[in-house]
């Protein structure tokens, strides 16, 4: 093989190589950014991005020769430039997705610690395959060195998304902002990065035997497991404390449900009782009786007499009193509910379910101008295994929708609004049901579907 081919194929092994070991730190951090939301112009953005990183292997690739000399004799020199690596790939998760730095730094050191997992086995299996590591192996050699990297990488990665990864949702991946993170990318950069180098140093001085370097590389791989663990111990308590919080803002909501049920009672009862004094002004006789006061006592009467009945005391309380607070804003409440279609619910989550339901339609059909548009319709049925819930009501504004495709509260203060869609819908996933939102923007209609199975 002549000098020209000699330094071209070692051109290409380390062109490969470098492929490789990209394409592995970023296939890691893509297996947890992969959730997040995409920033405008996504597609422009990773395509200047690629861009970017094929002229850096290209020329990394040229001049990995004559800086491989002194980045061997540098373990300083190394260290920075992974180090380097791992915050020039925050940035880059930063750029291309709607997230935070602090969601960027987890994705990013934990894809690192993975990808640090899979090379510490492909430079064991290296050893113990007795594969030469030379730039002027055989081509055999360099092939052979491929096939145990990229199925090492398949190896560790696979498993790890079946058993980890798949289960990290993209809510917890939004709200990590534990500064513990710094301490977890400081361990990543100087345990389980330098520990790396330093055995590859130690391996290029000719220090290192098979029996020496085994037990290094397990107590590397250890390192990498542990730095992940921690990172998703830091995930899982987040997980925890936003279930927490949902469960608490669930429990507030029911609170302020209850005291409106308990103030519209209220309002009934005073109701009652000037009905009561007109029916005994009425019966003590004297001036001659009203023909329209008579006609306006008996409408009132007939409303307050007439409480809703489906077949579910919980849905029955909860219908008569929206259809009580929907009279009073001048609102039309049709209701076609089969009550027992939802008889195994809780009658705390019906009423929350509901609740919610009617209060956002009340709201919105509140606001509208014309008074033949002020309607809510709502249809609970069962069919085919599952009990359905429907409610529509017309809008006069447009709702604003977040980046998840999710209904953002008009009243700007996200922290004590807008919960009423997510508490319905947790309350509707516990029992393995799905809520789904519609806005028909040409008729001005805002539909919710919930489907729930039967037990």
């Amino acid at each position: 093989m002549g000098l020209a081919e000699t330094d071209g194929l070692a051109l290409l092994v380390y062109a490969l190589s470098a492929a490789v070991t990209l394409g592995s730190v970023g296939g890691g951090v893509l297996m947890f950014t992969h959730r997040l939301a995409w920033r405008e112009g996504f597609a422009a953005r990773a395509a200047a991005l690629a861009g970017a990183v094929a002229v850096l292997v290209l020329a990394g690739s040229a001049a990995a020769p004559a800086l491989g000399e002194v980045a061997g004799a540098s373990y300083a020199l190394q260290l920075a430039l992974f180090s380097a690596m791992l915050a020039l790939l925050v940035g880059a998760v930063t750029w291309l997705y709607e997230t935070t730095a602090w969601t960027a730094l987890f994705c990013c050191t934990a894809g690192y610690a993975l990808q640090n997992f899979a090379s510490g086995l492909t430079e064991l299996c290296w050893a113990l395959a007795g594969v030469p590591e030379t730039a002027d192996s055989s081509l055999g050699a360099h092939l052979t060195r491929f096939a145990i990297n990229v199925t090492c990488i398949l190896a560790v990665y696979v498993p790890f998304y079946l058993a980890f990864v798949r289960k990290i949702s993209r809510e917890a991946l939004e709200r990590v902002d534990n500064p513990a993170l710094l301490a977890v990318m400081a361990a990543v950069m100087l345990g389980v990065i330098g520990f790396d180098l330093l055995i590859k140093c130690m391996g290029d001085f000719g220090q290192l035997t098979i029996w020496f370097m085994a037990p290094l590389r397990l107590f590397h791989g250890l390192m990498c497991v542990l730095t992940f663990a921690l990172e998703y111990e830091l995930l899982v308590n987040r997980h925890l404390q936003i279930e927490q919080e949902a469960e608490a803002r669930v429990h507030a909501e029911r609170e302020r449900q209850y005291e409106l049920s308990r103030a519209n009672i209220e309002a009934i009862n005073i109701k009652c009782h000037d009905i009561k004094h007109q029916i005994r002004a009425l019966a003590g006789g004297g001036a001659a009786t009203d023909e329209r006061a008579l006609a306006d006592l008996a409408r009132e009467v007939d409303f307050y007499d007439s409480a809703v009945r489906t077949g579910n005391e919980a849905l029955d309380t909860i219908l008569t009193e929206k259809r009580l607070a929907c009279a009073n804003e001048g609102i039309t409440l049709s209701c076609v509910a089969d009550g027992a279609a939802l008889g195994f619910m809780r009658d705390a989550d019906i009423y929350s379910l509901f609740g919610n339901a009617l209060d956002n339609a009340i709201e919105a059909a509140r606001k509208l101008e014309a008074p033949s548009l002020r309607s809510i319709s709502l249809v609970v049925r069962q069919a085919a295994g599952v009990a359905s819930i429907h409610v529509e009501n017309r809008y006069a504004s447009e709702p604003l929708i977040g980046q998840d495709g999710s209904i953002v509260s008009s009243k700007g203060d996200e922290a004590n609004h807008g919960f009423g869609l997510r508490s319905m819908r947790l309350t509707v996933e516990s029992y393995g049901g799905t809520l789904a939102t519609l806005l028909d923007r040409r008729g001005r209609i805002f539909h919710i579907n919930a489907m729930i199975p039967l037990p």
